[in-house]
């Protein structure tokens, strides 16, 4: 049953697995992908079962020759080697597109500039109300706080008003108001 009979071209016959008398080339059927794996052609090696497990899983099994299962766990683990570098591949391509998207780019910094413009808004309302600079800054960071602002820290805040020149002293060596 699992006799190994030479050919003439070299190749490795073998007995399929409780089919005594009926002789599979099985190197072929291996590498002929379109039926060894394809388990609607008729010359499919392979029985796939698939049960329920509960309402989000399925168990999948796989029955196939045991001659066949080196070269299945071999194609499986070429895959996943192929799908990891294709994986990277990918976000490595997606990555380089995105830095060099000039409209991607744009909205990036008028995202920036809004979020700039509304930091500024906020402590120019409160310095006009008479607040002083610290306090101006520490409620301008409780506002943005409340709007769950991701530039909501005394950092960023203080930040964003020295880059927008808010935050100056004058020569006297006081803050402006």
């Amino acid at each position: 049953m699992d006799k190994l009979l030479p050919k003439s071209s070299g190749q490795v016959q073998r007995s399929a697995v409780g089919l005594p008398g009926l002789n599979v080339d099985m190197d072929n059927l291996l590498y002929n992908l379109t039926s060894a794996f394809n388990p609607l052609h008729r010359d499919c090696l392979l029985n796939y079962h698939v049960a329920a497990v509960n309402a989000q899983q399925v168990c999948m099994s796989v029955v196939m020759p045991r001659e066949m299962l080196q070269s299945f766990s071999q194609l499986l683990e070429s895959m996943g080697g192929f799908f990891r570098v294709v994986n990277g591949k990918a976000r490595a391509a997606s990555a380089i597109v995105k830095a060099h998207d000039l409209d991607k780019i744009a909205e990036r910094e008028q995202l920036a500039s809004d979020r700039k413009a509304g930091v500024c808004a906020i402590f120019d309302k409160l310095i006009s109300q008479g607040h002083s600079s610290s306090d101006a800054i520490r409620l301008t960071n409780n506002a943005l706080r409340a709007e769950n602002n991701p530039w909501a820290s005394r950092y960023m805040v203080e930040s964003v008003l020295r880059s927008e020149g808010r935050l100056r002293k004058s020569k006297g060596g006081k803050e402006r108001k």
